[in-house]
């Protein structure tokens, strides 16, 4: 049975404004709390917030989108203090899929699972981009580009946020090649090319620990070989 109808709390304060279906919330209404405050206006189903809907609290807007069951699932927007935080997808109440996080001076545009950056996405900081790539579990992971002033800094590969694999390191404010080799932990480790910034190579050969290590060779700024052997943690060894 379907019929329109008002219910009040225990105090007298109008709790729900609406159609009831089999004594249930049902179809557009308006849910408040016991202090008086707007709690829920939009559809229900079955006494449950279901369908398209906006939530407050303090009277102030903090939700407006898509609900199944009670929870937020499906496209909406998240608002703290009236200004929008968040807008794209949620399931069973968390951020799952496409979306738009706006927090203080971070902007993310991308995937997001389990409320974390998840897969491809875009981090600004101040409105400038700061890293395009992957990530996972909210950390830059996998294949990625990080920016600086509006220049490439790094390319290559992050493992767990930190620079890891083979990349490539930029001069600040240049797209002239610094570094080009492998990385561990955000240091040089393994085998790697280092170049002046006329583009000659300064050193080829190991690293470790951001040191030449091992074998390597050493040029001048014109392209001279100045030595040729082995290295221990930045000293030659005769």
């Amino acid at each position: 049975m379907l019929f329109y109808g008002i219910e009040y709390w225990e105090n007298g304060i109008q709790k729900y404004e609406g159609t009831f279906k089999n004594d249930k919330y049902f179809g557009e209404s308006t849910f408040y709390l016991e202090n008086g405050d707007l709690y829920y206006e939009g559809t229900f189903l079955d006494g449950l917030k279901h369908g398209y809907g906006k939530e407050y609290l303090n009277n102030n807007i903090i939700y407006e989108g898509d609900w199944i069951n009670n929870y937020k699932s499906g496209y909406g927007k998240v608002y703290n203090n009236n200004i929008l935080e968040y807008e794209g997808y949620f399931f069973n109440n968390i951020k799952c899929g496409f979306g738009k996080l706006y927090l203080k001076n971070i902007t993310y545009i991308g995937y997001l699972l389990n409320d974390l950056y998840e897969g491809e996405g875009k981090l600004y900081i101040n409105d400038n981009l700061y890293y395009k790539g992957c990530f996972k579990y909210g950390l830059k992971h996998g294949k990625g580009i990080l920016y600086k002033n509006n220049y490439i800094s790094y390319e290559g590969d992050f493992y767990n946020d930190c620079k890891q694999g083979i990349g490539i390191i930029y001069y600040d404010n240049s797209k002239n090649i610094l570094y080009n080799g492998n990385l561990v932990n955000d240091l040089r480790e393994g085998f790697g090319v280092l170049y002046w910034k006329n583009k000659n190579i300064l050193y080829k050969g190991n690293w470790s620990n951001n040191m030449s290590h091992g074998y390597g060779c050493e040029y001048d700024i014109n392209n001279k070989l100045i030595y040729e052997g082995n290295w221990n943690y930045n000293n030659k060894i005769d």
